[in-house]
């Protein structure tokens, strides 16, 4: 009797974690063309490079920036900038100042934009869980914290509509 049900929440938990996988491969698209272009703007060598690796490790919570920045940071601090008469040293503060400036950028509007629409939730509601995730399961709690609030909601969508559905009346 429960199969109709079932089909139901298998094709919406489908398309929640579909959705979330979505979301990510739009996050690293946005993060790598944003880096790119501050990175040419600042005058890094590489940028492209640095781009496409600032938007691959984007998927990796937390410590994929951190990994994505260093070697714009010594590039920075090595060969200074293209356009910029600068100290290297301050044109390697100046690099870290960008992307930490992308990153709060990135943690504060685009994440939960983006993955609240891809699975349909408030962006409150996204930085509010992964606040949660973080606090119980760390990094992998912040990188799931969408989806899995996402299927929790219709999970309890589910048991609410079978809880309030009107008994089936006896002939």
């Amino acid at each position: 009797g429960y199969e109709v049900d079932v089909q139901r929440i298998i094709a919406d938990l489908n398309e929640i974690w579909s959705s979330f996988l979505r979301g990510q491969v739009i996050l690293a698209l946005i993060i790598g063309v944003v880096t790119t272009v501050a990175l040419l703007i600042l005058g890094v060598r590489s940028a492209l490079l640095l781009g496409l690796l600032a938007g691959v490790l984007e998927v990796v919570p937390t410590v994929g920036p951190i990994i994505a920045m260093i070697p714009a940071v010594l590039i920075a601090l090595f060969q200074g900038s293209m356009h910029w008469p600068i100290d290297n040293t301050v044109f390697a503060l100046i690099v870290v100042g960008a992307y930490s400036l992308i990153q709060q950028l990135e943690n504060h509007l685009i994440v939960p934009d983006v993955l609240g629409r891809s699975v349909n939730l408030l962006p409150v509601v996204i930085l509010f869980g992964a606040l949660a995730g973080a606090s119980l399961a760390g990094i992998l709690g912040i990188f799931l914290a969408a989806p899995v609030l996402a299927t929790a909601h219709v999970a309890l969508q589910f048991v609410l509509r079978k809880l309030l559905e009107p008994l089936p009346r006896e002939s």
